[in-house]
């Protein structure tokens, strides 16, 4: 199809991009490969570091490629890798490359990233981007099924990101628009991803959710979430120091999915010992259950130890 043969050519662009880009030196005398962000900027030293990580993840983000995809895999080996220092400049009285002047005794916190002294350069904060419109590693992981990443990105973005602007300026500045609309729906849609998301013709529930949100007496609560099948209401409420957990479920859906998929996270990581929707037995794959798309109560018990 047209897509299928736009999408080729769009992996085929960045795929020469990198073959084209220098390979980026490691401590041990080896090399990987550098992914650009854009066709112009195929030096690694001269890319603008805090969006080093937009233009190719976004590939996987989009769904150009699958998120486990070589392109995707390179990316992420490169911004924990870091970029090497390169020369140092007597002049600016720093290595040479992009980085990210002192304007604001606020920069001066992020000092270590952007103009170490000695080691590696790596993102600006990491996990993160500071404008919340950009965050493509987040999904990524999340996708990646990186969940200790993700929320890592998450958690520094809603942080850090908002104190910034408070330190910088009331709105906006040069900085670009740091928490604005656009950026802000995306935090949103991350969230809504993370309780209820659509993976091609399934339904997933609480695919991505910390650990912590199941600690004993918690509650996960979601009412009226549109979803391309239809409005999902659900309550999970956690008593896992009694071994129980027990969801309450409102699938109002105008098309069946293929599969209605529950993920309950435990906080120590354990699995179901045994599940009952509606009191039958339900199919677990892991931490996942597989569930009716009518089904309406779940009760779920846990082995402890197990």
């Amino acid at each position: 199809s047209e897509a299928e043969s736009y999408r080729k050519d769009i992996v085929a662009s960045v795929t020469r991009c990198r073959d084209a880009a220098p390979r980026v030196p490691m401590a041990d005398g080896s090399t990987i490969p550098y992914v650009p962000m854009a066709p112009e900027m195929l030096d690694f030293y001269n890319t603008d570091w805090t969006y080093v990580s937009c233009g190719p993840l976004n590939l996987a983000w989009a769904g150009v490629v699958p998120p486990d995809h070589e392109l995707i895999r390179q990316v992420l080996a490169y911004l924990e890798a870091g970029r090497p220092l390169g020369k140092w400049l007597p002049e600016q009285k720093k290595f040479q490359g992009w980085d990210w002047g002192v304007r604001a005794k606020a920069d001066e916190d992020y000092l270590e990233c952007t103009r170490p002294r000695k080691g590696r350069a790596y993102l600006w904060r990491h996990k993160m981007c500071y404008e919340p419109g950009w965050i493509p590693q987040s999904f990524t992981f999340m996708y990646r099924d990186d969940i200790p990443n993700m929320l890592e990105h998450l958690y520094s973005l809603t942080s850090n990101g908002g104190q910034y602007v408070n330190l910088r300026g009331p709105v906006e500045q040069r900085d670009g628009v740091t928490w604005c609309q656009p950026g802000q729906a995306s935090l949103q849609w991350l969230m809504r991803d993370m309780l209820v998301r659509e993976e091609g013709d399934e339904l997933w529930l609480c695919g991505s959710c910390p650990r912590a949100w199941l600690a004993d007496g918690k509650r996960i609560r979601i009412s009226d979430l549109p979803t391309h099948f239809g409005k999902v209401s659900f309550e999970i409420r956690s008593r896992v120091k009694s071994g129980k957990v027990s969801v309450a479920l409102d699938l109002r859906l105008r098309s069946a999915p293929r599969a209605v998929r529950l993920r309950l996270r435990h906080p120590r990581g354990l699995c179901p010992a045994l599940a009952m929707a509606d009191g039958r037995p339900v199919k677990s794959e892991g931490e996942w259950l597989l569930l009716s798309s009518k089904a309406r109560s779940v009760e779920v018990l846990y082995t402890p130890g197990k």
